[in-house]
């Protein structure tokens, strides 16, 4: 799965549709940077109030942070536009289907922005 923050929501929407078209395509979810931030960061390793026993959970690139100079840049049409939005590939799969947890639910906190509560959650199913 990959998390990706853009500020140019309809840049990214076209860019999905042109080189992703099967991606599924979850809720997008508004943040307002902290004021000395940035950085948009993804806190894995919470401990999580639900179990999630056999799922791995685990980020490509640690710590997985996204700059906000990158998520304003994507999208633009002078020179200085990047080609890809700024993203987190992580990995998420049940190590073994028979003992591990139907749904899982994990929770990942944001840092960097003004709400410390919020949080944006992985759900899968067993396939």
């Amino acid at each position: 799965m990959r998390f990706i923050a853009v500020k140019d929501l309809n840049a990214l929407s076209k860019y999905v549709l042109k080189h992703h078209p099967q991606a599924e395509v979850d809720q997008s979810v508004s943040f307002k940077f902290s004021y000395d931030s940035y950085y948009l960061e993804l806190i894995m390793d919470k401990k999580q109030e639900k179990p999630f026993n056999e799922w791995v959970i685990s980020p490509h690139t640690k710590p997985c942070k996204l700059s906000k100079v990158s998520m304003n840049m994507f999208g633009r049409s002078d020179n200085d536009g990047l080609p890809d939005p700024p993203s987190c590939l992580v990995s998420v799969y049940a190590k073994d289907q028979h003992k591990a947890d139907e749904l899982l639910s994990y929770a990942v906190p944001l840092k960097g922005v003004v709400s410390l509560e919020e949080e944006v959650f992985i759900i899968r199913f067993l396939e």
